[in-house]
Parts: C-alpha cells; structure tokens; sequence
C-alpha cells in the first residue's frame, strides 16, 4: 500500500470530520508493518506527516529497522516497488497488461523492478546477519515476489504472442515461465 494513498485517505477522512475512531482492516499483518506505522502516525498526530514528508517518514522508518548505513536506499526500494504495483496489482497481473509490443512497455516495467531487486539483494548480502531476516520479510522477499509474479507473466505473454507469429523462439519463454514460476514457489 503506498503510503501516498494512506495519507490522502486519512487526510481526506479527517477533514470530513471523522476524527475520534479509525478502524483499518490489514487483512495480515506480517507484510504491512511500514504502512501500519505510518496509518499510526497519522493516527495519533494527523499533522505530523504530510504527503511532502512521506520520504522522510519511510527513511526514519528504514533507520530505526536497519539502521542508518542503507536506510536511504532501503526507503527507495520501499518506495518504488510500491509505486510499481500500483500500476497494477501483482493479483490482477495478466500475460496482457503491459504491451509487448508497443514501447517496449514489458520490457521496461520488469527493467524497473530488476534494479530494485538487484538494489535490495546487494543490501541483504551486506546486513548484519541479524537484521538480514527482517529485511527479507520486509523488504526483500516482497520486492522479489512482486519482480517474480510480473516476469512470470511478461515470459508467458511472450511465449503467447511467439506462438501466434510462430517463431521458434516460443518454447524459450515457455521454459523460462515455467522457470520463474518454479522459483517463485520454492
């Protein structure tokens, strides 16, 4: 959830006078500690944060989990793949959402989501051993779950439109579908 979208909800909600309870359903809870904090935040202090601060608020936050050596570049990678899966939740992502064709759309959402894995990876490699884990679950494993679920589908959206040209090169995003697919489970 980008916590753009929490501040202007709940900015909204209280300008419109709703300001003694807020209930927030979180579904479950282990992957949402960032936007879990900052709807606290607001909650107890709505003035606190606005939606030019928001950078800071998850810098701090990336500070007080990880300390301060990457807290920066840990609040980039928070930030963007946030960003990036609001272009289209990884649930609702087709082997048609982005074109293939046109653009190099494709091409260039999963180029995206490569340099914030490949950022987060160097990350994990160089944390203390124990913080690595809590980076895994909060930043790490979602970054490159959410890469793994677009690469899977840009692959088979491929192998899709390589069959109907019927290039040889169809079985190759087959394998390399069911590649991703396979590494995403294990």
């Amino acid at each position: 959830v980008p916590l753009q979208k929490i501040w202007d909800q709940m900015s909204l909600t209280y300008h419109h006078g709703v300001n003694r309870i807020w209930i927030v359903n979180v579904g479950d809870l282990k992957p949402m500690e960032l936007p879990i904090d900052f709807f606290l935040a607001m909650a107890w202090d709505i003035n606190c944060w606005d939606h030019e601060s928001i950078w800071e608020y998850t810098v701090l936050w990336a500070k007080e989990q990880f300390g301060s050596k990457y807290a920066r570049e840990i609040a980039e990678i928070l930030q963007r793949y946030t960003k990036y899966n609001g272009r289209r939740k990884p649930e609702i992502v087709e082997e048609d959402t982005f074109s293939l064709i046109n653009y190099r759309e494709g091409e260039r959402v999963l180029a995206e989501f490569e340099e914030i894995v490949k950022m987060a990876e160097e990350i994990y490699s160089a944390l203390e051993p124990e913080k690595k884990d809590a980076f895994f679950q909060l930043v790490l494993y979602p970054t490159r779950a959410s890469r793994n679920v677009l690469k899977m589908h840009i692959y088979a959206g491929k192998n899709q439109l390589f069959a109907r040209q019927g290039r040889i090169s169809t079985n190759d995003y087959a394998e390399l579908t069911e590649i991703v697919f396979n590494n995403e489970a294990a």
